[in-house]
């Protein structure tokens, strides 16, 4: 009976499982960004005008020699951290029971679910803040080892 209790108890109180798990969640949602996958698959495209806007300000190859238009390495850098904010601004919260990611930018809304944003932008969807299949197992199989330790 005192094992049942034991195990009990640990299920209610998951905080080191959570502060193992943590990195392994925030891994996977930096992930999310640098493939632009989303659950339902990759996010949809830039348009072009977005692209060249990013562009703007980085530069673009004008070498003898160098096909021109091209994104110079810090216009291909900024081009892949436009979201950069939104990936590394997560605010986590660990309890007994549960753990919880929440991006701080307050326009982070927008970027998940997509719509119209300042002066009429439409902004597709791109769902970022989901836990893979795979680390969701991972977790998972840490809990349920986690709580049999207790017998």
């Amino acid at each position: 009976m005192k094992g049942i209790d034991e195990m009990a108890r640990a299920g209610g109180d998951l905080r080191p499982v959570w502060r193992e798990a943590q990195p392994l969640i925030r891994d996977d949602l930096y992930d999310h960004f640098e493939k632009a996958i989303g659950p339902g698959g990759t996010w949809q495209k830039r348009a072009p005008s977005s692209e060249a806007r990013i562009l703007q300000g980085a530069g673009t190859r004008r070498k003898r020699g160098a096909r021109k238009g091209l994104p110079t390495a810090r216009g291909a850098k900024r081009l892949r951290n436009q979201l950069g904010r939104l990936k590394t601004a997560w605010l986590v919260t660990i309890r007994g029971g549960f753990i919880e990611f929440r991006n701080r930018v307050w326009w982070s809304d927008i970027h998940y679910e997509g719509g119209v944003a300042g002066k009429g932008s439409r902004i597709p969807a791109r769902p970022f803040a989901f836990v893979s299949q795979r680390v969701l197992d991972t977790v998972a199989t840490k809990v349920v080892d986690f709580i049999r330790s207790k017998w």
